[in-house]
Parts: C-alpha cells; structure tokens; sequence
C-alpha cells in the first residue's frame, strides 16, 4: 500500500503522519503572512511561525501553526455572470446571421444569385459565431478554472 507518510518513533503502530512538502509550507507561510497582514499576528509571532513553518515535516506541525488563525470566508461564485455572458454572445450571434440573411436575400433580383449570397451569408456568420462561442468557452474555463 503506497502511503504518504511514515510512521514516526512513540506513535502507536498504524498511525501514519502525512509529510509535509514545499508546496504545503508555502500554503501555511501565505495564511501566515495574511494573519500578519491583518494585524492577527505580531511580527514576533510571525516570524517565530514561519520559521516552524519552513522546518516543519508533517502536515500536523504546519496545521498547528494556523489552527487558531481564522479561515477567510470562501470568495463568492461568480460563473454564473460567464454564462450570461455567453448566453448573450450566443444570441447577438444568431441575431447577426439573421441579419446578414435578410440583408443578402433582399438585394438580389435574380433567384439563383440570391441563393448563393444566402449561403455565403450564413458560411460567415457561421463561422464568426463559432469563433465567437468558442473564445466565451475559453474565457469561462479559464474563469472557473481561477476560482
């Protein structure tokens, strides 16, 4: 079984304690800073924290350091403002294929020809519309994946 953690001497067998790594101490340090930041910590108290932080090896040593520290609470969402976004792209999308229909179809005489800039018509907007949705899709991934 692949464990993250080792059983350290004086701990009951069983009891494995997850190591911390450079990415958990930097988690810790940046609560730490922000504690500091607002006025939860002296600058004794910081960097006295820090120092553990940096020399800390289990997961338990660096939740020590935070455990009276208030958690912030969770930004709020905000994928839904993405979606109305894209949901109103979508629309002035289809709006502007409609309009380059109308507009191409009415300015023929000939039947044939009229046929042909209907098609034209909608290959580019089409298009335009697809360009379009996909750079919504990108922006809101990028928005989701952020928060």
């Amino acid at each position: 079984m692949n464990l993250r953690g080792r059983r350290l001497a004086g701990r009951p067998a069983g009891v494995v304690v997850a190591h911390a790594g450079r990415a958990d101490r930097e988690v810790t340090q940046a609560v730490l800073k922000q504690a500091f930041e607002d006025e939860r910590l002296t600058q004794d108290e910081f960097e006295a924290r820090v120092g553990k932080a940096m020399a800390a090896r289990t997961q338990g040593e660096l939740a020590e350091l935070t455990r009276d520290i208030p958690r912030p609470a969770p930004a709020p969402r905000r994928g839904g403002r993405i979606w109305l976004l894209a949901g109103g792209a979508a629309v002035l999308a289809v709006a502007g294929i409609i309009a380059g229909v109308l507009s191409a179809g009415s300015s023929y005489a000939d039947d044939n020809a009229a046929t042909s800039a209907v098609g034209a018509a909608l290959n580019t907007h089409a298009s335009l519309a697809a360009g379009l949705l996909d750079a919504v899709h990108r922006i809101a991934t990028v928005a989701k994946a952020s928060h």
